[in-house]
């Protein structure tokens, strides 16, 4: 790159209102432009040089740009391709699975979705004993087999949601995958939907809802089956008790997703239909600035650190964030709750029997295994605890040894207000 040539990997730009998201797919790295900085970076990706950028940008806008910041801003997000360095090029021929993922949103597959989604409906109508409820749960007497139920019944139907989400992204071209992360101290299966920023915001949605979808196809499958099965004589209804044991937990878990505040698929959804980018840490700023105020304490966030739509939004948006704690709470009192009681009660009832009944270590083993859960949560939020102690140390030491900056310029120019969306886009996490 000479002083006046100028190569830049491959960007997407994504128009979000009157502004332009611009990226780099193979990197997520973006950034919020204004639509003259926009057009700025766009006549360099087509071959322009600084100065004719800058002629163009002089005679369009009646401004001088300001090319030795641009460039600056433009290495800072990883969009110049260092001395030696070869621009990233599009992908060559289709994704893996993106046939898969284009077959699995195929109008033959909706059709199949809606025809289960309805026989489950009328199901609940005629036969309203089969509606979800914790004690579908307890398809045993065994409190170990419920754990493990549980525990490991529900691994793959946890994949299958997350499959959805992948296969979704695929359609779209993206290069989506599964991976393995943690919440709240707990492993979670998690999709990264990388590069899904570059699509147009009508085209995210399918990919943040994709879960969902599988979850509403899975608690129809396993219930429709749980009613078929339920005259099997010869087993007692095992299998028919299993299926709806099964179906329990999705119901559970498509309740939080109302839980905003958790940021689940549904949170993105509205973020990005109201056109945000931080929707969550802006409206949570708002409420504790807000709380301060009142008590005389200092505001707890520079509300400068977010942009002014997401201010604007996240004032309104923040009364969601108390409804949904409000759903979470009654997941807690009418879903949560009384599975912990009953679970209470058996494990009480087995350990009075003593040593020679099979029930007294069916509700050891239940303990033992409940136990070795909770180390293992203890230890990953110790381990975790350590990292982020360790990530502020280094953090301080970065400060202290960190230059003074030159003073912004009162008037800043388009590439100066380009503000960076982040290097990763949003993973679609369920715990």
């Amino acid at each position: 790159m000479t002083d006046d040539t100028v190569s830049l990997h491959l960007l997407t730009m994504v128009p979000e209102g009157d502004e332009v998201l611009v990226g780099r797919l193979d990197t997520d790295s973006f950034a919020v432009f204004p639509a003259d900085g926009a057009a700025v970076v766009r006549r360099l990706q087509d071959g322009m040089t600084l100065t004719e950028v800058a002629d163009w940008y002089h005679a369009e806008y009646g401004e001088t740009l300001d090319t030795a910041d641009l460039l600056e801003t433009l290495d800072d997000l990883g969009f110049l391709c260092k001395d030696g360095e070869k621009p990233t090029a599009a992908a060559d021929g289709p994704l893996r699975f993106q046939r898969l993922g284009r077959l699995a949103f195929s109008p033959l597959a909706w059709l199949v979705y809606l025809a289960l989604t309805a026989a489950l409906a009328v199901l609940y109508v005629r036969h309203p004993g089969y509606l979800p409820h914790p004690g579908q749960l307890f398809y045993t007497h065994s409190a170990l087999a419920v754990e493990l139920t549980v525990v490991f019944g529900q691994l793959p139907l946890l994949f299958a949601h997350e499959g959805y989400h992948t296969l979704a992204g695929r359609r779209a071209g993206l290069p989506s995958r599964i991976g393995v992360g943690t919440r709240m101290y707990i492993l979670v299966a998690e999709t990264q939907l990388n590069g899904l920023l570059t699509l147009p915001r009508r085209k995210r949605y399918l990919c943040f809802l994709a879960g969902m979808v599988c979850d509403v196809v899975l608690i129809a499958i396993l219930d429709l089956v749980g009613y078929l099965l339920r005259n099997n004589a010869s087993h007692d209804h095992l299998y028919s008790r299993l299926a709806f044991a099964l179906s329990f937990p999705i119901v559970t878990r498509i309740a939080y997703q109302f839980v905003l505040c958790l940021q689940t698929d549904l949170y993105f959804v509205f973020a990005t239909a109201l056109g945000c980018q931080d929707l969550h840490g802006a409206s949570v700023a708002v409420v504790k600035n807000w709380f301060n105020q009142r008590i005389g304490r200092p505001q707890h966030a520079d509300p400068t650190a977010w942009s002014d739509r997401d201010l604007r939004v996240g004032r309104r948006y923040a009364p969601v964030l108390a409804f949904g704690v409000v759903v979470f709470s009654g997941v807690w009192v009418f879903l949560i709750a009384p599975v912990f009681v009953q679970l209470v009660r058996l494990v009480w009832e087995g350990l009075q029997l003593g040593a020679g009944d099979p029930a007294f270590w069916d509700r050891c083993c239940f303990v033992a295994l409940s136990l070795a859960q909770v180390v293992a949560a203890i230890v990953m939020a110790y381990r975790k605890h350590n990292r982020r102690r360790t990530e502020r140390t280094r953090g301080r030491w970065a400060e202290t040894l960190e230059q003074p900056s030159a003073a912004e310029p009162d008037h800043p120019s388009p590439h100066d207000r380009a503000t960076h969306a982040g290097r990763s886009t949003e993973k679609v996490i369920t715990p």
